[in-house]
């Protein structure tokens, strides 16, 4: 194969051969540059923006599950949601989920949830409430824990019959069937997101 010498072109291709090259240069430049630090920051907004749409949907699938639980949830002065906790690890028993803390229809940051005492769980949803503003302040890692919970008891239509005000955190677990009477929380852990 003979490789075309571009000094022997006339000088008007010679033009359009290092326009075109210069034309790619810049487009590679600018390409790689899209993979940098504006990229990540679009990436993380997304991010924050799918968390948010499926907290607001979980939600409204709570409130259809448990009516009453609106009135509880619009007394709370926080509320955290991990829309989809799901299992991550088979042979560790580990499941986690992605959510966000709202507190006064402001989303105030992002968490991730680990779950290690519930491995054999199918996907659900995990709301947390903080109905005092002691509990919202030491909202902080595995600080959440240490408070009292408390789970709302509810009668065959979604009524809350019970333990809603007990704690200053109200915990509360969706699956594919409805809202679980006994959730297991002890093998849950949080961590921030940096998103």
């Amino acid at each position: 194969m003979e490789v075309e010498d571009v000094a022997a072109r006339p000088p008007s291709d010679r033009r359009l051969f290092f326009g075109k090259c210069l034309t790619f240069a810049v487009a590679s430049l600018a390409l790689v540059g899209c993979t940098g630090p504006v990229s990540t920051e679009f990436s993380r907004a997304q991010q924050r923006r799918y968390i948010e749409t499926d907290f607001a949907a979980t939600l409204q699938r709570l409130y259809r599950v448990a009516p009453e639980v609106q009135v509880v949830a619009q007394k709370a002065r926080g509320i955290l949601v991990f829309p989809t906790v799901v299992r991550s690890d088979p042979v560790l028993g580990e499941r986690w989920g992605q959510g966000a803390l709202r507190v006064a229809n402001t989303f105030m940051a992002y968490y991730q949830l680990t779950d290690t005492g519930n491995a054999e769980a199918g996907p659900e949803a995990v709301i947390l409430m903080c109905m005092s503003f002691d509990a919202l302040s030491q909202f902080e890692g595995n600080a959440l824990w240490r408070l009292p919970v408390s789970t709302p008891t509810l009668d065959a239509a979604g009524h809350v019959v019970g333990g809603a005000a007990q704690a200053p955190l109200l915990a509360l677990v969706l699956d594919g069937r409805g809202i679980l009477e006994r959730p297991v929380l002890a093998g849950m852990s949080l961590a921030p997101l940096d998103i």
